[in-house]
């Protein structure tokens, strides 16, 4: 068997893994490499998840007892221009800029190597500091490109890659590993539980086709609000990309002050809207900032990824209309779970364009497996929003 490192590129880990099958010793090892990778790789992601939550939850409970203070936001602003001053100086490296996947894509072709010193560290720091202000961005493209273990269905769906069956066993051996890592040592469970997702009745199941073309319509919405924002970026030429975190930066800093509540990926909604707490028109309004916030945070470059907040306005978009539905007396309250978790893949789904990713994704964040029927209907009606509408891929 050739020798391997664990940091491989992915047309190297593609080529390695052969279609022919390897001997019962050479699978075995594959399986131990795996495991391996998988476990380290969740120690990471886990502290960097847990640290930049924490720190971010202290940002919010300091900006919110003492923000009338006027030295406490003067304070906060200096640190977050700081903070994007060392993120932009990091950004100079074109690899840890935005989510990750094109440097991925672009080392397939080019077959460049991932070392720890170019971009590991970076990685991590830059985008620690990105979810600690309160950015409105997501955590997962910075773990995908740190080494978290890819789910296969989204390696096959997305990358476009053959799979072969070594590499299979190699990748179920790494996300093992990762389970190890994350649920016995940090004890991180199910990232968004519902505790109440019923089913759709047949004389209401009607209603979830157009359940999956609204939130279709948000996920294409913010597809192209992204799109938008990072043209306009790359568009000007005045301010150079190592000063274009300050745009991101300050942005957040005074959002933390005066609408907290879409700052970070935007998921302290999720629990008001179960309760019942949120008003009507301040989840129009929050979805409307965050699609904003979020798109104009994200084309500056800022080492971080989309798919949080992409399942964030497409949870608000299902409670919307979950709300518009209790209103007009065609269903119950007690609906709000299932239509902000079928939202959530609606959205995905449109944004995305990646659908059995997106039930997979969502029923296991939230563990709402029995909604997988409602949810096919859901991400079809979805798709085919997103179709029509020309969306393409981040």
């Amino acid at each position: 068997m050739a020798k391997t490192s664990i940091f491989l590129t992915l047309r190297e880990l593609v080529n390695f893994f052969p279609e022919e099958d390897k001997s019962p010793l050479d699978m075995l090892w594959l399986i131990f490499l795996g495991l391996l990778v998988g476990f380290f790789s969740g120690i990471i992601i886990s502290i960097f998840r847990i640290t930049s939550s924490m720190a971010f939850e202290q940002a919010l409970a300091i900006t919110g007892a003492y923000g009338k203070n006027a030295i406490v936001p003067g304070i906060w602003l200096v640190l977050a221009i700081l903070a994007a001053l060392l993120v932009g100086r990091l950004m100079r490296n074109p690899a840890i800029r935005f989510g990750g996947a094109a440097w991925d894509v672009e080392t397939i072709e080019k077959a460049q190597p991932h070392a720890l010193s170019r971009i590991l560290l970076p990685k991590f720091v830059g985008s620690w500091l990105v979810m600690a202000f309160g950015i409105s961005v997501g955590r997962e493209g910075p773990c995908i490109q740190m080494g978290a273990a890819t789910a296969i269905c989204y390696v096959y769906e997305v990358m476009r890659e053959k799979i072969s069956h070594s590499l299979l066993a190699f990748l179920l051996a790494g996300s093992f590993g990762v389970y190890l890592s994350c649920t016995l040592i940090f004890g991180l469970g199910v990232m968004l539980p519902t505790d109440n997702t019923p089913l759709f009745s047949l004389g209401t199941c009607w209603l979830l086709a157009p359940l999956g073309i609204f939130c279709g319509l948000v996920g294409v919405a913010y597809n192209y609000l992204v799109r938008i924002s990072i043209k306009l970026y790359a568009m000007q030429e005045l301010v150079p990309v190592r000063y274009r975190p300050l745009f991101p930066f300050v942005c957040a800093a005074v959002m933390i002050l005066i609408f907290p509540a879409a700052c970070g990926e935007g998921l302290g909604v999720f629990p008001q809207m179960e309760k019942g707490e949120a008003l009507f028109s301040f989840l129009w309004i929050f979805l409307v900032v965050k699609l904003f916030f979020t798109a104009f945070c994200y084309g500056s470059g800022i080492p971080a990824g989309l798919m949080v907040p992409l399942l964030c306005v497409g949870g608000v978009a299902g409670g919307l209309y979950a709300d518009f539905l209790q209103y007009v007396n065609l269903l119950p309250a007690e609906y709000m779970d299932t239509c902000l978790v079928l939202g959530m893949a609606s959205s995905f789904t449109a944004g995305e364009r990646a659908p059995v990713t997106a039930i997979m994704l969502v029923l296991e964040m939230t563990g709402a497996y029995i909604l997988a029927p409602a949810a096919l209907i859901c991400v079809a009606c979805a798709a085919f929003t997103a179709r029509l509408a020309r969306v393409r891929t981040f």
